[in-house]
């Protein structure tokens, strides 16, 4: 809004009360006089009124800052993508290295033949003499993780009575790879409780037929492919048996030697424990 204010050459009764000019503007106010005999021209400018109409200079620098706001919120949005998924696959890979031995089962392991030569009892002295020879195949479930068999060992029991054992050397398992095992377990001879002994013979004697337990031991480390160094500290070692139990040794006329029948299968439990 604007007012113009004339003044001719008449002297004016008394001085222009510039403050009284409008009552609602307070700010903004031009008063151009240069003598008695010229105009006196009163400028009066609304506050919500913009004095100048905007530069279009100004407009496209706008235009260019919020751009450039734009790109930048972009760049930052891409960024955190890509950290996001880094950390998802940071993740992925962590958790299923603790997971992996849930990856074995009792289908890892199968017994190819059990038997057992120069075996004796002496329900007297409380003793067993055998030796054992067991092979069984060992599968590596995994599709892309390697398997590191530190520890492996054979272990032979009579019920809940420990007979013998014997380490099988340590290998490195591939991906879906399957390994013939093969170990012989020497008794000689071993102290057994009065109870087990006269249990061994009087089974031995009255079916000529012994069921004995086998368990696999081993303790393993998983790796993906190459990659250990990156995850060498994330996986630890795992323990894992492998329980195969009332493996029939049917003995020979003499007694002294028996096996497990051909074709006769193997029930083998499975547990794991993280290290």
């Amino acid at each position: 809004m604007s007012i113009a204010v004339q003044q001719n050459d008449e002297k004016p009764p008394h001085d222009i009360d510039r403050e009284k000019l409008h009552p609602k503007v307070k700010e903004a106010v031009k008063i151009e006089a240069k003598s008695a005999d010229q105009k006196v021209v009163v400028v009066v400018v609304d506050e919500n009124t913009p004095l100048l109409p905007p530069s279009p200079k100004k407009n496209l620098k706008r235009a260019d800052d919020d751009e450039e706001e734009e790109e930048e919120e972009d760049r930052n949005k891409f960024v955190t993508c890509i950290i996001y998924l880094f950390l998802l696959v940071i993740l992925f890979f962590c958790a299923t290295l603790y997971q992996t031995p849930k990856g074995f089962s009792s289908s890892s392991i199968q017994v190819h033949s059990f038997s057992v030569e120069l075996f004796k009892v002496s329900v007297l002295n409380s003793q067993v003499t055998a030796l054992w020879n067991i092979s069984f195949f060992l599968t590596n479930p995994y599709s892309i993780v390697r398997v590191t068999y530190q520890v492996l060992d054979a272990e032979v029991f009579y019920r809940d009575e420990f007979l013998g054992g014997a380490l099988i050397r340590p290998f490195v398992q591939q991906p879906e790879e399957t390994e013939f095992m093969s170990v012989a377990v020497i008794v000689s001879p071993a102290v057994v409780s009065n109870q087990i002994a006269g249990a061994i013979d009087a089974e031995r004697s009255q079916t000529w037929a012994v069921d004995f337990n086998v368990k696999i031991h081993a303790k393993i480390r998983v790796e993906w492919g190459g990659w250990r160094w990156i995850f060498a500290s994330a996986p630890g070692t795992f323990e894992i048996w492998f329980n195969c139990e009332k493996l029939r040794v049917q003995f020979s006329s003499n007694a002294t030697a028996g096996s497990i029948l051909p074709g006769e299968t193997a029930e083998c439990g499975y547990d794991s424990e993280y290290r």
